[in-house]
């Protein structure tokens, strides 16, 4: 296989280019039940509780200190907004992810989307 080294890319159609520092390692878009529906970078989705699950990436990350950001789907419009949130205890091939519920404060499966940035080792 071979390897092309940038600084920046641009997409057909772009008209800006971008650091390539700045794209995501990884990104997913699950279900309540955790089964991918989308992904780039992501092996797979353990549930390891209500809530709490291990996000298993295809390539390591080159250390623990990369980004994670999410967002989870309500039951309804406007009504029990949830959040992701990246917790401690992620490793170099896997980042640990809560879902909450802002209303109760309580875990909760809800469909989400989450995207990791940091260098691939």
């Amino acid at each position: 296989m071979s390897t092309i080294t940038v600084t920046n890319i641009q997409a057909t159609g772009e008209t800006a280019s971008r650091a390539v520092s700045g794209v995501a390692a990884a990104w997913v878009n699950a279900n309540s039940s955790f089964v991918v529906q989308d992904s780039y970078g992501i092996a797979s989705i353990t549930d390891n509780a209500t809530g709490k699950l291990s996000l298993n990436f295809s390539s390591s990350m080159a250390n623990a200190s990369y980004s994670v950001s999410g967002s989870g789907k309500g039951s309804s419009a406007f009504a029990n907004f949830n959040r992701v949130i990246g917790t401690d205890g992620g490793t170099t091939s896997l980042a640990n992810l809560l879902i909450t519920d802002l209303n109760t404060p309580s875990f909760s499966d809800r469909d989400f989307s989450a995207s990791i940035h940091g260098d691939l080792a």
